[in-house]
């Protein structure tokens, strides 16, 4: 489904690296693992599940261990928020799409706060996962954060990774690739962020829960901007970034 949607296959054959495609038990990923106010999930342990699979395959395919990316959409992009925390040593880079940050998530990047490279894609008209974000009320009054709005989450980013947001950087508005997009995506890279950290953020206005370039189900979930095609950026932005591994 998730090759489908994105195309990424596509742009593997052009530029010569592998694509893995893996499924999470039940159709997802454990994002919220060890979390305290998500607890009906279970335990199993879907990062450990990732490492294990890069040194399986690595004994079949020749991997270059230093240029490991990882990108997820919706649910996966969850999970891979949760991966640029504790994986910066397995993956350069990482690529959430149309997901966000969930209670809990600054407890576990906690224990690392090693910069990476985060590249970030969210539409204005989400409904999935909204742009202003998911919060429910508890029995004792308070709220729980289900999902952290757009803004929250890049200025999490921002901090974990050390950059200046007052480096003078401003977003940009793309081009307008059809005449009948409704949509039109504005672009900021970060700059001056700590060590390995970089960001780039591409934001679109009247943008659903959809992959850009690809307008797959754009009828159920929203308008889908043909400004830019997500998964050749994503590698454009992957290519850039690499690991010192031994």
């Amino acid at each position: 489904g998730i090759a489908y949607i994105t195309g990424m296959s596509e742009v593997a054959d052009e530029n010569n690296f592998i694509v893995i495609y893996p499924d999470g038990l039940n159709f997802g990923w454990n994002y919220v693992r060890g979390s305290a106010y998500f607890n009906d999930v279970g335990d199993h342990n879907d990062t450990q599940f990732l490492r294990a699979l890069i040194d399986d395959l690595s004994l079949d395919l020749n991997l270059d261990r230093s240029r490991g990316y990882v990108t997820g959409f919706s649910n996966g992009g969850f999970m891979t928020h949760r991966l640029a925390c504790e994986t910066p040593d397995l993956f350069a880079a990482f690529a959430p799409i149309a997901g966000s940050l969930y209670q809990g998530s600054e407890d576990v990047c906690a224990e690392s706060q090693v910069p990476v490279p985060v590249l970030f894609i969210h539409g204005t008209e989400d409904e999935s996962i909204p742009w202003n974000g998911t919060r429910v009320q508890t029995q004792l009054g308070g709220q729980v954060i289900v999902s952290a709005s757009v803004p929250e989450y890049i200025a999490f980013w921002t901090r974990y990774n050390g950059c200046n947001i007052e480096d003078g950087g401003e977003y940009e508005l793309l081009p307008n690739q059809e005449d009948e997009d409704i949509t039109s995506t504005q672009f900021r890279r970060f700059g001056d962020c700590t060590g390995r950290g970089a960001i780039d953020v591409y934001l679109i206005e009247n943008g659903g829960h959809t992959w850009p370039g690809r307008p797959v189900l754009s009828d159920v979930l929203g308008a889908t901007s043909m400004d830019f095609n997500a998964s050749e950026v994503i590698w454009e932005f992957f290519a850039e970034h690499s690991l010192s591994v031994e």
